[in-house]
Parts: C-alpha cells; sequence; structure tokens
C-alpha cells in the first residue's frame, strides 16, 4: 500500500483487530511521501478536518505494517525526524530498483561524435509547487 491518504488505514484496524480474513495478511507501506507532510511543505493548515485525522491516519499506517520501504535515505529520514513521532523500521529500497550485480557493469561511454557545450542545460521535470522546491530553484538560478 501507498503512504498517501491512510489508504491501509482500515485494512491494517481489520487485521489488528483480528478480523478473517486479515488475520494472516501480511502488509508492505510504501513510502513516497504523506500527503500532509507535503501539505505542511506547502504551507497549509494541517489542524483543519479532515487533513488533521488523515495525518494519523497515514502514521498508523506506518506503525502498524508489516514492512515499511522508502525510495531514498533522504525520504527515510525525513519520515522519522519530521512525520512520524514513534520510530518505525524502515529499508532503503531505491527506485527504480537496480539489481546490485549490474551496478558494477561499466556504461557505455556516450557517443564519440556528441557535441560539447559550454553551457550547461537545466530541465526541472516535477509538479511545480512550493514543497517541490521551485521556488528555491528559480532563487538559486538568479545568484546563478
Amino acid at each position: 500500500m501507498c503512504d498517501g491518504f491512510g489508504l491501509g488505514y482500515f485494512t491494517l484496524q481489520r487485521k489488528l483487530c483480528l478480523e478473517a480474513p486479515f488475520t494472516d495478511l501480511k502488509v508492505l507501506v510504501t513510502a513516497h511521501t504523506p500527503v500532509t507532510m507535503i501539505d505542511e511543505w506547502d504551507k497549509k493548515n494541517i489542524y483543519e478536518l479532515p487533513t488533521y485525522f488523515t495525518k494519523y491516519m497515514e502514521q498508523f499506517c506506518f506503525q502498524a505494517a508489516d514492512k515499511v520501504i522508502s525510495p531514498s535515505a533522504f525520504l527515510k529520514k525525513k519520515l522519522l525526524t519530521e512525520f512520524l513521532e514513534k520510530d518505525v523500521p524502515i529499508d532503503v529500497v531505491p527506485n527504480p530498483y537496480e539489481n546490485p550485480s549490474t551496478s558494477l557493469v561499466p556504461k557505455k561511454e556516450a557517443s564519440d561524435n556528441a557535441q560539447v557545450h559550454d553551457i550547461p542545460d537545466y530541465a526541472i521535470a516535477s509538479r511545480v509547487c512550493y514543497w517541490k522546491g521551485i521556488e528555491h530553484a528559480l532563487a538559486g538560478f538568479d545568484l546563478y
């Protein structure tokens, strides 16, 4: 289950209440970024309803899951320091996952005919919103 909006909340509740057929269910929560964490970064009021309850549902899913994975150590640290109220074991599984045996193979270099530019190109492929850092990126380009 993904972590957003506490989607696994009721399934996990039923499992912990030993309700059949949920008792033997194994639940993996994939951390992407909880919605209320994003709301806080976007400077929204996280104490409004229903956002207030959504935060606790999202936190509960992390605590009640059999396993929690994160695509990066950065997100894991953010979750443990800024979002979760209890220490939750989180395994880092990079996304996209690469088989460790193939990562040691040297990558083929670019074509010898490739042009070299003196001026670097930059691209931002994301939603243009505060929490993705667009204001910080633009401010950085002003300095650059």
